[in-house]
């Protein structure tokens, strides 16, 4: 009778518990909460049980169905216990230890070229950024949607050629494109950056890669790009797109393709 008693306590105790954190005990949940501009998962419960693991042997991101899932399972706290370990672990965080992450009601589709051979492969979730791997006939590309601050970062990383001799650096007669012709230890190799404007009316920013001449394995040439990087913005949103792979050059029409649509609310 006693141990009945005691059993009864205990579960009057705890009732409180689990109405107070929505859950029930040593089930993690959490919040989506707004501060200074910069949204945070805030977790709820036995924050301890999220410990553990090696973080440094982890990439910083994990992998979702698609945006669209992505933001579903955001605002309906459908991550499961190993998921939400993972990303406590992994992802950003602030000072309080809170999860930086993307406003779940800000949060945008890419919009791909018309190409019936281009086939989405995996959608990953790194906290404030997410992206999408493709690919098409003709070549492979990951698309990245990021905030601000890393979009500035990128476009800087593009432009930036590293330890290498310029030889030549023109504008062309169009004067929006800036031809870079550049050597370094082993190679020889050329940049083009210009501006495309969309359908949408979104200006892309894109810088095209071209080895000329190598000592290496890698094939030169000089119509085929080694890399094509496209960066815009819209409407607050920013993206960048990486490209590899290329079996021919791409046009200009099927690089400004590329742009942006906002997901439907969420209810």
């Amino acid at each position: 009778m006693k141990r009945n008693v005691k059993i009864s306590l205990l579960l009057i105790l705890l009732i409180p518990v689990i109405l107070l954190c929505g859950c029930t005990p040593g089930e993690i949940t959490y919040e989506i909460k707004e501060k200074d501009g910069e949204y945070l998962m805030v977790f709820r419960g036995d924050v301890k049980s999220l410990s553990g693991g090696d973080s440094m042997c982890e990439t910083p991101y994990i992998e979702v169905e698609s945006i669209s899932d992505l933001r579903n399972k955001l605002v309906k706290n459908d991550f499961s216990q190993s998921e939400l370990q993972r990303i406590n672990r992994v992802f950003p965080k602030d000072k309080e230890r809170n999860v930086r992450i993307v406003n779940p009601s800000h949060m945008t589709e890419p919009l791909f070229p018309d190409d019936e051979t281009l086939v989405r492969e995996r959608t990953y979730w790194g906290g404030t950024s997410y992206f999408i791997e493709w690919k098409t006939a003709f070549c492979n590309g990951t698309s990245h949607f990021i905030p601000q601050n890393q979009y500035d970062i990128a476009l800087d990383g593009a432009y930036d050629l590293g330890s290498v001799f310029i030889l030549s650096e023109n504008v062309l007669s169009d004067g929006k494109t800036t031809e870079i012709i550049y050597k370094s230890s082993n190679s020889k190799g050329k940049q083009v950056r210009y501006e495309l404007t969309n359908d949408q009316g979104m200006t892309l920013q894109i810088v095209e890669d071209y080895l000329l001449e190598t000592t290496t394995d890698l094939i030169a040439s000089e119509t085929v790009p080694q890399s094509v990087k496209i960066f815009g913005e819209q409407k607050g949103q920013y993206f960048r797109t990486l490209i590899l792979d290329f079996d021919y050059p791409p046009t200009e029409e099927w690089l400004s393709s590329f742009s942006l649509s906002p997901l439907e609310a969420t209810e």
